[in-house]
């Protein structure tokens, strides 16, 4: 029988694991990710690699609209993730400072 995913936990099952990691860049958050996955057997969620991913680069500047974007594009990932219990490791870079905040919500 092929497992099936739950809804994150709510329902009663099991539910993955999630560790969000925020900071600036060059602040080592993305090796502490790295160090975690290995650790706990878990993926990484890159808005840096989403927005390389998208063509977007932190360098130029990336309009509020794009942050946005990745933003629910990592909250997707997460919640796939997520429901098949697997742990998750969230890489946020310095994104506007409410993006962190609205996800949680959700």
């Amino acid at each position: 029988m092929t497992p099936q995913p739950d809804a994150g936990g709510l329902a009663g099952g099991p539910a993955g694991r999630l560790v969000v990691l925020c900071g600036r860049s060059f602040s080592g958050r993305s090796t502490v990710a790295a160090w975690l996955r290995d650790g706990l057997g878990g993926e990484i969620v890159s808005f840096d690699a989403i927005n390389e991913e998208r063509g977007l680069s932190g360098g130029d500047g990336i309009a509020l609209a794009e942050w946005i974007h990745t933003g629910e594009i990592a909250t997707r990932r997460v919640r796939t993730a997520l429901q098949l219990n697997r742990t998750v490791i969230v890489d946020d870079t310095s994104s506007p400072r409410f993006l962190p905040q609205s996800r949680r919500a959700r």
